[in-house]
């Protein structure tokens, strides 16, 4: 059994995932601590979203690529971190405008990445679930609408995020809607973080109007935790 609680604060939050040095010159003096690291070119303009280390020897990063005006839409982007270097691996072609805005990985064998799809016609963006095997990026149907953040803690225990305030569980066979707390006519949480199974954090904002105004706009957060 668990409860959730929520909080608001009258203020608005911007969040920044930033990988050092991908895309970027050296700069003359890096930072302390930070080295800048080379990565292969994708061939389009090429914008990351989002990493996750899971170990030193294995790493994600995934964002979105814009091809060229008039053609096919490329897919999402996905660089995988092995220890000495950064690579390109593949992910399905969608054929439709589509990005990725988080990633995580419970395993060397289990990654989640999920985003965005926006089909001809659409308006509002759909959910984009893929999974990593191990091997391959594949995707995965399930609910929702453009999703911000994931957190994967197991091959049968992982959360999702996006627009709308949704919540989503992955239970190791699907992906479903999970109730939640967020106030508001027009939530969004931006990030999810597991502790546990039973621990678990999720944040965004509130637009309480559909005319977005950065004055209206509140945080919101909420945690799924053991009653008691």
């Amino acid at each position: 059994m668990y409860h959730k609680r929520w909080a608001l604060a009258g203020a608005a939050v911007t969040a920044l995932s930033a990988l050092a040095g991908l895309a970027m010159a050296a700069p003359a003096a890096a930072a302390a601590g930070w080295t800048p690291v080379s990565v292969p070119q994708t061939g389009n303009n090429t914008e990351l979203n989002a990493v996750s280390a899971h170990t030193s020897t294995d790493a994600w990063a995934v964002g979105v690529q814009f091809g060229a005006a008039g053609q096919t839409p490329p897919p999402p982007v996905a660089y995988h971190w092995t220890g000495s270097a950064w690579s390109l691996t593949a992910t399905p072609s969608l054929g439709v405008n589509a990005g990725l805005n988080a990633v995580s990985a419970s395993s060397a064998s289990d990654a989640w990445a999920v985003g965005f799809t926006l089909p001809s016609g659409y308006r509002v963006r759909q959910p984009l679930y893929e999974h990593w095997n191990g091997s391959a990026w594949s995707v995965v149907s399930g609910p929702g609408l453009g999703l911000n953040g994931v957190a994967d803690l197991s091959p049968a225990n992982a959360w999702a995020v996006g627009i709308r305030g949704t919540v989503e569980h992955w239970n190791g066979t699907a992906w479903s809607i999970v109730p939640s707390p967020t106030p508001g006519a027009y939530p969004t949480l931006n990030a999810v973080a597991a502790r546990s199974a039973s621990d678990v954090y999720a944040v965004g904002l509130n637009e309480p109007t559909a005319q977005m105004s950065l004055a209206l706009m509140a945080v919101i957060a909420f945690r799924l935790a053991p009653a008691g």
